[in-house]
């Protein structure tokens, strides 16, 4: 896994990562998750420029239950960089609009690890919100995510005072921004929808 991690740098993070956009998806596709899948946090994070720059919506559709899988999920060695691949997979969910970022977006909240989280929880709500009035559903579980930061201060695994504020007013902003928002946007999703008329199953 270790020589995975130095191809990863030399393609999706080195000289080689302006020429991406010339490789067959047949190649590249496979590439990706196999990075993606990389036990490594830091291998996985070489992939935050691709996800976040280069990947068209095709090329999300094709990849997106390995993106989802990415965001829900950190690598379980080198935590440290654990959040990168995270981070930018939630970005390129919620701007091509799947669906399922609504939900990963929660997940990541909850799951990021308490040592930066005062300005990641930022970001995520920022991805979030750019759903619009279809991420209300999210609205359950962000309340949660809020007893959750306070009762890990309760528990001693986060500071109290400042930095806890500071994310859950992330948070708390973030669900008047989507209960007040009137906008929604046509979402995508990673299930293809049944056609119009189909009978349930």
């Amino acid at each position: 896994q270790f020589a995975h991690g130095e191809l990863a740098e030399a393609l999706f993070d080195g000289l080689l990562r302006g020429k991406l956009a010339d490789v067959d998806p047949k190649l590249l596709y496979p590439a990706i998750r196999a990075v993606a899948r990389n036990p490594d946090g830091m291998a996985r994070a070489r992939l935050r420029h691709t996800f976040e720059k280069l990947l068209t919506e095709d090329d999300v559709r094709a990849l997106a239950p390995d993106i989802l899988a990415a965001v829900h999920t950190r690598a379980p060695a080198d935590t440290m960089f654990g959040n990168a691949i995270r981070m930018a997979g939630l970005k390129v969910l919620a701007k091509y609009r799947f669906r399922e970022g609504i939900e990963a977006a929660v997940v990541f909240a909850k799951t990021q690890g308490g040592h930066g989280s005062q300005k990641r929880t930022g970001e995520i709500m920022k991805e979030l919100v750019r759903y619009g009035s279809a991420a209300r559903e999210a609205v359950p579980g962000l309340k949660e995510l809020i007893r959750e930061f306070n009762a890990q201060c309760a528990r001693n695994e986060f500071p109290k005072g400042e930095l806890n504020r500071e994310r859950v007013a992330a948070v708390e902003e973030a669900i008047r921004a989507i209960e007040a928002a009137t906008d929604h946007p046509p979402l995508n999703s990673i299930a293809p929808a049944p056609p119009r008329g189909a009978a349930a199953k």
